[in-house]
């Protein structure tokens, strides 16, 4: 089962104007809301003899004049959802989506209805799946449609509330892990993400496959029970079991950080690209470092970091962060190396030195990055050039009232690419915010992108060496960017 983390998968695609999830596993694919031009898509889906025999509800033959149940029914309760909380949560102002603040309930209680509805590949758009949340108690009252499109009055709670669950998938993206990941990906961004008590899905005792899947990601078999079935889908009775699973309180857990049994080391996976983690130094890397550090639009960026950048410079690496690092791995991280996440580590007193500075290509081993999470003096633009602050300042504050400082530097051939944006959440949703409460100092626009407001700016003291190729004062403007996200908000 591969782990997602709720705040990391929810998305605005400014080309296509709308949210999205994303699948961790599958960067090729997307969960989307309904589109014009899905018609032939949908229909062709829902006429697949194995999707359409196993839905009680849906028609079957489903035929063109069942389409407008998209635009009509649930066209408007999506567009509600995307216009009330997700565009001004993702794209009015740009976050890592932390929390929902939904305003336009009609009362206190109410879940907003989830519209990422299509499940489609990407950049094509085509669509291969679909998966659906509902309110179960109301789809089987006199009003099925209210339940569906998430329009039911909700009475209760959202932690007391339950939701169905219903996916399907064209034939040829079967049997590759596809409808695993909807499901992570629908809890974890979803049903946790706002507090749903209890999600619930319904399957034939014969279809067993379903059933594994479910089994596989927390859910318990409940009740079962004979259900009449229309004639068209075969007639006679079958038995359907309730399957539930209560998802766990949101409390500090970090499904990001894992432990590789083969290089015995801990790592960080990078959300939507697989092949690619932060991991601790090695040795045997010093060319590829000099490179890094040598590069032009690197280390004109960077005050305080050697220019030109040489092999004793990487002392810094081999000798003084090495203990710290170490100790980190050994008395800490090891402790997950007989499991594949470490939600279950200690929260200490003392924030540990971060180890995972490397940025991996994990098939070739290549450092194609490095980022460093450390903490600064009382005041971070003044400190002294002596390196080793960054690793042995006193914590005298609980991690809670620290400070911390994120900065990362990227090979030009792997820019653009959304990279730096995966690297700031993976730090800070899988290291930085399951221990403190972190200022992060970074790229201005990729810190707008993820929720950092400007705190103040300062003119910096610029090294002469780095000064060339660009019109640069000898003291430069330098912004200082903080999270607006709540304690603990993710």
């Amino acid at each position: 089962m591969t782990t997602v983390s709720g705040p990391h998968l929810m998305r605005w695609d400014e080309v296509a104007d709308e949210p999205y999830l994303v699948l961790p596993s599958f960067p090729d694919l997307r969960l989307t809301p309904w589109r014009a031009g899905d018609e032939d898509d949908v229909m062709r889906l829902f006429n697949e003899p194995e999707v359409g025999m196993f839905a009680h509800r849906r028609p079957y033959p489903y035929l063109r004049e069942h389409l407008p149940f998209f635009s009509d029914v649930l066209g408007p309760s999506s567009r509600k959802t995307i216009d009330n909380v997700l565009r001004p949560l993702l794209h009015d102002t740009p976050t890592s989506a932390g929390h929902i603040n939904y305003s336009g309930a009609q009362c206190a209680f109410d879940v907003p209805y989830y519209p990422c509805i299509m499940l489609r590949h990407y950049p094509s758009g085509k669509l291969i799946g679909d998966l659906r949340l509902f309110q179960a108690e109301d789809s089987a009252g006199g009003d099925q449609n209210a339940g569906f499109a998430g329009q039911a009055q909700q009475t209760a709670q959202p932690s007391e509330q339950v939701w169905e669950i219903a996916y399907n998938l064209m034939p040829e993206w079967r049997g590759k892990g596809v409808a695993g990941q909807m499901l992570d990906v629908i809890m974890a961004g979803w049903v946790e993400w706002l507090g749903i008590g209890t999600g619930m899905a319904g399957v034939q005792t014969v279809n067993t496959a379903s059933a594994g899947l479910l089994a596989s990601r927390g859910f318990t078999k409940g009740t079962t029970f004979m259900e009449p079935w229309p004639e068209e889908k075969g007639g006679g009775e079958r038995e359907v079991a309730k399957w539930t699973v209560t998802p766990a309180t949101p409390a500090r857990h970090n499904d990001l950080l894992q432990w590789d049994a083969i290089a015995d080391e801990p790592y960080l996976a990078l959300l939507g690209y697989p092949g690619l983690r932060l991991t601790p130094w090695r040795g045997m890397q010093e060319t590829e470092a000099l490179r890094l550090f040598n590069d032009p639009t690197v280390t004109k960026y960077s005050c305080r970091r050697p220019f030109p950048y040489n092999r004793e410079h990487l002392e810094y690496f081999t000798d003084l962060t090495a203990p710290y690092s170490q100790e980190t791995v050994n008395t800490i991280l090891r402790r997950s190396s007989s499991s594949s996440a470490a939600s279950d580590l200690p929260h200490p007193a003392e924030m540990p030195f971060f180890p995972l500075m490397v940025i991996r290509n994990h098939a070739t081993g290549q450092l194609i990055g490095d980022v460093q999470l450390f903490q600064p003096e009382s005041d971070y633009w003044d400190m002294e050039l002596d390196r080793s602050l960054r690793v042995v300042v006193p914590q005298i504050d609980s991690p809670e009232e620290q400070t911390w400082a994120i900065s990362y530097n990227i090979l030009p051939e792997w820019r653009n690419k959304g990279l730096g944006g995966a690297v700031v959440d993976v730090v800070v949703g899988g290291w930085a915010k399951w221990y403190i409460e972190t200022d992060n100092i970074l790229s201005s626009r990729l810190a707008a992108s993820r929720g950092f407001t400007k705190r103040r700016t300062f003119m910096q003291a610029w090294p002469e060496a780095k000064r060339w190729g660009w019109d640069q004062p000898s003291h430069v403007k330098a912004l200082a960017w903080f999270p607006a996200l709540g304690k603990h908000s993710w």
